[in-house]
């Protein structure tokens, strides 16, 4: 797969948008591939949104209640596990705790597929967020310490 668009078919499990309705099938416009890390790839899909398909992680394999393990298990994804937390809370606990971030939809790919040489498996969790610039993108910092090492060497003194 390279940067082309491409439709995938997603149930959707939990949800806190319109655009997508829990316990449906919807086809998702990918339109292109923006990010990877160890744990998902990232795409731009329609609406500006962004769709996570974590790698390794499916209905299948994972574990959805957390350790007590400093290090997860391997078959436990602590992230999904936080955004399934997220979703299921109300509206009041989210504004108390302030969270930063806005889950639109968790669900699984009900489809294949094959990035370089990654292959999702069918029925791989993903979220969706929306779209949003990188702090070190908006700001500039590239190749920059965020904190200076004065302040962690007078920290580390006062301790």
């Amino acid at each position: 797969m390279n940067n082309n668009s491409f439709s995938l078919k997603a149930h959707i499990l939990k949800s806190s948008h319109p655009d997508y309705i829990e316990q449906k099938y919807k086809k998702i416009l990918i339109k292109k591939k923006i990010g990877e890390g160890a744990y998902g790839i990232v795409f731009l899909i329609q609406n500006d949104h962004v769709i996570k398909i974590f790698k390794n992680s499916t209905q299948n394999n994972t574990i959805l209640d957390e350790s007590n393990y400093l290090i997860p298990l391997k078959n436990e994804n602590r992230e999904l596990i936080f955004f399934f937390k997220y979703i299921n809370e109300d509206n009041k606990v989210k504004f108390e705790k302030n969270y930063i971030i806005n889950l639109y939809a968790i669900g699984t790919i009900k489809d294949k597929i094959i990035d370089n040489s990654n292959i999702i498996d069918f029925n791989s969790y993903f979220i969706i967020l929306p779209l949003c610039t990188p702090f070190y993108n908006k700001y500039k910092i590239f190749n920059t310490p965020l904190i200076e090492k004065k302040m962690v060497l007078h920290l580390h003194l006062m301790l």
